[in-house]
This record gives C-alpha cells, sequence and structure tokens, in this order.
C-alpha cells in the first residue's frame, strides 16, 4: 500500500537523478534491437519485442535534450559550448573507428575516400552508410542553441513545443515520391528518416525546467497520455513514426523500479553502462560489420548456425571496447583547455 502511495505522484526531478542509467537502459535496448537486425535466429514473438529496443535511440535524444537545457542554461559562451559538444561526440568516435579502420588496411579492403564520406557523416545523408545518430547530432546541436532560445524565450512553451513537433511530423511525412532526381530524393528520404527522432530531443529540452525544479505530476495521467497519443497518431496513419510519444511511459517504468525496487549489481551495470553509452553504440554498430564479415571470409560453419556465438563476442567484445575508448576521450578531453 505504501509502495502505491509513493507512485500516485512522480517527482520528474527523478529523470534527472537517474539520467546517466537510463543512458544505460538505452544502450541496451539499442544492442537487443539489433540482434535481429544482425540475423540472430529468434522466435517471430521475441524478434517483434527485440525491434521495439529501437526506441533507445529516442531516449538517448530525449536525455540529451535534458543535458543541453542544463549546459544552455549556464550562459556559457557559444563557441565554448559547440566545442564542448564536438569534442564529445567525435572524440570516441574517432578513437573507436582506429581498430576497425586498421582491420580494412591490413585485408587491403579500405578505400580511403569513401571511408572519409562515410566518417564525415556525409555517408549517411547521401548513401545511408556509417553511424546515423551521430549524422543526426551535427545538425541538431548546430540548432539546439536556437531551439532553446525559442521555447525557453519568455511564455507559451507547451505551445511552442507541440507547434515544433508537429512541424517536424509533417515534414517527415510529407510524400517525396514525386522526385524523380535520384540522389535528392535519397537525400530527402534520410532527412526524413533521421529528422522522425527529434521529438524526443524537443519534449527533453522543453520540459527540463519542470525536471529542475522536482515538479510533481500524476502517474497515471502520464502514463494514460503517452499511451493514448500512440494509439491516436497510429490509427491516423500506421506509418507516422510515434515511438517518441512512448518515451516518458519507458522513462518513467524505468526509474520507478531503479527508485523503488533495490537491483544493485544489476544497476550498478546499468549505470556503468550509461557512462560508456555511445561508445557501446558506436562499437556495437562498427563490430557487427566486421565479426559479420570476418565469419563470411572463414565460410558457413556449423559453429556458427543461427549467430548466436557471433553476437555474443559482439556484446563482450563491445563492452570491452567501450571501456578502453571511454578512458582514452576522457583522458583526452580533460587536457583540453575550453
Amino acid at each position: 500500500m505504501v509502495f502505491s502511495n509513493k507512485i500516485k505522484t512522480f517527482n520528474l526531478g527523478l529523470l534527472s537523478k537517474y539520467r546517466t542509467t537510463l543512458m544505460g537502459i538505452a544502450a541496451i535496448f539499442i544492442i537487443l534491437c539489433h540482434i535481429p537486425q544482425y540475423g540472430v535466429e529468434v522466435h517471430h514473438t521475441l524478434r517483434s519485442i527485440l525491434i521495439y529496443g529501437n526506441i533507445g535511440v529516442d531516449i538517448f535524444l530525449f536525455l540529451s535534450g535534458l543535458g543541453c537545457y542544463y549546459s544552455l542554461s549556464k550562459n556559457t559562451k557559444l563557441s565554448i559550448w559547440y566545442k564542448k559538444r564536438f569534442f564529445r561526440i567525435f572524440i570516441p568516435y574517432t578513437l573507436i573507428q582506429i581498430p576497425f579502420w586498421l582491420y580494412y588496411i591490413i585485408l587491403g579492403n579500405f578505400n580511403i575516400l569513401n571511408e572519409f564520406i562515410i566518417y564525415s557523416t556525409i555517408g549517411f545523408w547521401i548513401w545511408h552508410l556509417g553511424a546515423w545518430y551521430i549524422a543526426l547530432l551535427i545538425p541538431l546541436y548546430l540548432l539546439t542553441p536556437f531551439i532553446y532560445k525559442v521555447l525557453h524565450n519568455k511564455k507559451y512553451i507547451l505551445l511552442k513545443t507541440i507547434a515544433i513537433i508537429v512541424f517536424l511530423v509533417i515534414m517527415c511525412n510529407i510524400s517525396i515520391e514525386n522526385i524523380h532526381n535520384k540522389p535528392l530524393y535519397e537525400f530527402l528520404k534520410n532527412i526524413q528518416w533521421a529528422f522522425s527522432r527529434i521529438p524526443s530531443f524537443i519534449i527533453g529540452i522543453s520540459i527540463a525546467p519542470l525536471i529542475n525544479k522536482n515538479i510533481k505530476v500524476n502517474t497515471t495521467f502520464i502514463l494514460i497520455s503517452s499511451l493514448t497519443l500512440y494509439i491516436i497518431i497510429h490509427l491516423i496513419d500506421a506509418t507516422i513514426f510515434a515511438w517518441w510519444c512512448l518515451v516518458p511511459t519507458i522513462l518513467i517504468i524505468m526509474v520507478i523500479l531503479f527508485e523503488y525496487i533495490k537491483l544493485d549489481i544489476i544497476s550498478k551495470f546499468i549505470y556503468w553502462m550509461g557512462t560508456v553509452s555511445l561508445e557501446s553504440y558506436l562499437a556495437n554498430i562498427y563490430l557487427c560489420k566486421l565479426i559479420k564479415d570476418t565469419v563470411n571470409r572463414i565460410g558457413d560453419k556449423i559453429i556458427f548456425n543461427g549467430h548466436y556465438i557471433e553476437y555474443l563476442c559482439i556484446i563482450l567484445l563491445g563492452i570491452l571496447i567501450s571501456r578502453i575508448c571511454n578512458k582514452f576521450s576522457l583522458s583526452i578531453i580533460k587536457k583540453i583547455n575550453f
């Protein structure tokens, strides 16, 4: 009964308290959603569930919006803010690719021009190749100070938030099928595909002041509103991406579990995953490609049936690489004088 009373109202400040842990949850969700994408043989029901792990990206973006609000509200010089964002992305992004570049150089399968285009993230926008999440963060972070200023300039934060989200939903669902120029079509299609995830970031940066003030809300109202909005959008048009609607529900459920149910060792591991969340995402996508290429070179052996051992190696190696990369990244960032 006491537990029931505690969760009737939800303290939004807990989202800040458990921010790193929630980043860890998002990282684990991403690793899980890549299981069926990699080709691991799982039951179709489990496959359908694992695919929803892709919502980890929307959790990342929500929490990133929250973090951006905190950093911008400190009135840091924009030049310094941009430098910090750039280094916190591109240092681990660069470090984690080095061993993979070396692997392909040794094999003689390394095209410098193509790899540079992909590394620069241009490859995603024109070819849909590379770390798309990094590609999205670049224009998003460039626009973030402007978004922050628009949303938190005096009044009507809620209305402005809704207007931006509606604009993004419409923009990302405008038909471009009549565009016959293939490069232009692919470019616009990739913009729509990536920008459809931005609503989570907008929500995060919008409600950050409420989180900062430890505002309490009715848990049932938030859960029902979140799920209802998702269902309504899905009924209007099932092709519209609306997973961002589910982020509040998932975050509240996760926080309640961590706040009122002591998970000890599991909680510590998830928290640690949150500290290396970016590195774990990058390690996972690059290892998936490397391991698959290696297995294809070896040939279809019995040991690789079902791809279970392969993906287990990806998870374990990913954790190791994430730890090493994070350690070096922090060391380099500390030496940079902002």
